[in-house]
């Protein structure tokens, strides 16, 4: 909640969120964690349109991981 809060209190211009899309990282020890971490984040940005959650766990092919960060950015 306080890192949401604080993105939603910076309010980067248009320029900034293209040179830096990624503006809170969240590290989880479990893959389960990652994910509730993920659901409770995407409940409480629903109305904040400009702000998306993506969910990267180990074990999987990175090459897949950037593809899906490319095609469905956090903005």
């Amino acid at each position: 909640l306080p890192a949401i809060e604080a993105v939603l209190k910076a309010s980067p211009s248009s320029s900034e969120q293209r040179l830096h899309p990624i503006l809170v990282l969240v590290l989880c020890p479990t893959r389960e964690l990652a994910s509730q971490i993920a659901a409770e984040a995407n409940v409480m940005l629903k109305y904040h349109c400009g702000i998306g959650v993506q969910t990267l766990i180990g074990g999987t092919r990175f090459k897949d991981d950037q593809k899906r960060l490319e095609s469905e950015p956090c903005r």
